[in-house]
């Protein structure tokens, strides 16, 4: 039964054997679209932390489709087990710092318009979500080690809380950032005159 504890199994249950194989087809036609894109319009520089965290989507869910079948401590499934993981994992970051990327590039284009200086969003956000995964990181690590003391998991369990909410407050800020600069440049507009 799915969700029971099974022994020797390095996912601790046995795992989904559909949903692995799902989005790794679906995080394979997105790598496909990626690359299209990329190749079409030279893009590989604006959108290329897109396409690589798609492709390391489809590869970590084509693993974990692996390890569903193969979820018995072993060497080799280990060996899976951890990539299909880290390629999984990676990529929710790399996404937002691409994300905040794009808006970067949005805001070159017209920069009398941006709410704040084009040149600066990449290093701000990157702090940011630096911070972030730095206090996720603590708190994954104090809370799920169980050698810690009750108030180390606690603590863990806090931090953990703490980057979710500022992790949403950075996303908040990315949102109106994109958000005010669209005002800006809807009372910028200048309409082209007809001769």
């Amino acid at each position: 039964m799915s969700g029971e504890p099974v022994l020797y199994s390095l996912y601790v249950y046995s795992p989904n054997k559909v949903a692995p194989a799902f989005f790794a087809v679906l995080f394979g036609i997105s790598a496909a679209g990626h690359i299209w894109q990329c190749i079409r319009y030279n893009a590989w520089r604006t959108i290329g932390l897109h396409l690589m965290c798609a492709v390391f989507y489809t590869v970590g869910y084509a693993l974990r489709e692996y390890g569903a079948f193969n979820y018995l401590y072993s060497p080799t499934n280990l060996n899976v087990f951890i990539v299909s993981r880290l390629m999984i994992y990676i990529c929710p970051p790399l996404l937002e710092l691409a994300n905040y990327h794009v808006l970067g590039r949005v805001l070159y284009y017209i920069p009398h318009c941006a709410p704040f200086p084009p040149h600066r969003i990449m290093s701000l956000f990157g702090a940011l979500v630096a911070i972030v995964e730095a206090l996720n990181g603590l708190g994954v690590a104090f809370t799920s080690n169980p050698s810690s003391s009750p108030s180390t998991q606690e603590l863990g369990s806090r931090l953990t809380k703490a980057s979710l909410a500022f992790q949403l407050a950075v996303i908040t800020v990315c949102f109106i950032l994109a958000g005010v600069f669209y005002r800006n440049c809807i009372e910028n507009w200048l309409p082209q005159q007809k001769h």
